[in-house]
């Protein structure tokens, strides 16, 4: 793409942020979609046509051009698709609730904010989590709930983790438990006690190298130690007393690493789904990969053009503070204060109704939404 069509475009992307009626709205996003199609990003150009017309234009000149099964690849159209739907569903209960109860992680990995953290070391008051784990409780009884106890720690630092899992599934009635961990404290008693907590629907371990030397200078971990956890675990699986889901993930770089790692994964542990996701710069927090090289960013140049599953969810720190979203490790953008508010208040709040009912894609979000370049399905 040259630079002045790439200039065009974020240029357009600019006049759907900054108009403020929907008539301007659609002309913007019809433009941006004529521009994108010219440049082949038929994907994105879609989406445009589809706010265009959202926000009660007629659609772009290229609007009946874009003919969605001619794409090969349609990742973003499906992530979106999900987004659309996703606005009928959650209208008045979030889809997740993502929180640490301690801001400590074992690991050092570069790609992982968790190292700047202001609050690292902070510990959530027992006050606050029995307060939130009530609340998460009340939901329970009147819709489905999925609830992530991590964000940017590792949960097996904290010793009350257990419990904590116990009460959900002895207390809670309708619940799903998702856990990401690095593995490295995921020991036998740990792993028993997971295999017999029927809530927990997945289970992530972030292995991210299948090697001894690039883990431990990823991570500062024990590679030994961590894969005969891991071993445990599929140990557990083989018996059939481990039901549960459970990933083996990695930070991808796009080196052949990527899938030598996935084969490792299916090789070592059959029973268990291996997952390679592109590494993001966390809405700017990160610069370096894996290798410490300097981080490539998302190459087109403009932000895509879609919205955002994360306005279904709440991300709560270890201060009881609810942050924009998963990816803001630092906590550099905190949207409420849960200490004195009920999560559903917050859910039901201007602002986050206005995330899920009031626009159609990040373009016209608030920051940092507005420049944010990561998406969860990959190209």
């Amino acid at each position: 793409m040259h630079m002045k069509s790439k200039d065009r475009i974020v240029a357009l992307e600019h006049n759907v942020h900054n108009n403020s009626n929907a008539a301007q709205k659609a002309r913007s996003y019809g433009e941006l979609s004529d521009a994108l199609f010219a440049e082949g990003f038929v994907q994105d150009a879609s989406i445009a046509n589809d706010a265009s017309m959202y926000h009660g234009g007629q659609g772009s000149c290229v609007g009946q051009e874009l003919d969605r099964d001619s794409v090969n690849n349609k990742n973003r159209l499906e992530e979106q698709a999900e987004y659309i739907k996703n606005r009928n569903i959650f209208t008045d209960y979030p889809s997740v609730i993502q929180f640490e109860t301690l801001s400590m992680c074992n690991a050092r990995c570069v790609y992982c904010p968790s190292m700047k953290t202001p609050r690292r070391n902070n510990r959530m008051t027992d006050v606050y989590l029995d307060k939130l784990l009530n609340e998460i409780g009340d939901i329970s009884r009147e819709t489905t709930i999925a609830i992530a106890p991590h964000y940017v720690n590792e949960p097996f630092m904290d010793s009350r983790l257990i419990e904590i899992l116990k009460r959900v599934d002895k207390q809670m009635s309708r619940v799903k438990v998702s856990l990401f961990t690095n593995g490295s404290l995921l020991y036998e008693r740990e792993a028993k006690e997971l295999s017999q907590i029927g809530k927990i629907s997945a289970i992530s371990v972030s292995l991210n190298e299948y090697e001894k030397a690039p883990y431990t200078r990823v991570t500062g971990l024990s590679f030994e130690k961590t894969i005969q956890n891991i071993k445990y675990l599929h140990g557990l699986a083989e018996k059939g007393q481990l039901k549960t889901e459970v990933y083996i993930r990695r930070v991808g770089d796009g080196s052949a690493s990527d899938q030598e790692f996935v084969e490792f994964v299916k090789r070592e542990f059959p029973l268990f789904i291996p997952a390679c996701r592109r590494q993001t710069d966390w809405i700017g927090q990160i610069d370096t990969d894996s290798s410490g090289n300097a981080l490539v960013k998302y190459p087109l140049g403009f932000i895509p053009v879609m919205g955002c599953n994360q306005w279904f969810r709440i991300h709560i720190s270890s201060e009881g503070k609810a942050y924009v979203c998963c990816f803001d490790g630092v906590g550099k953008w905190p949207v409420a204060d849960l200490n004195h508010m009920h999560i559903l208040d917050f859910y039901r709040s201007k602002y986050k109704r206005m995330l899920r009912k009031d626009i159609y894609t990040r373009l016209e979000a608030p920051p940092p939404c507005n420049s944010c370049n990561i998406y969860w399905n990959e190209d």
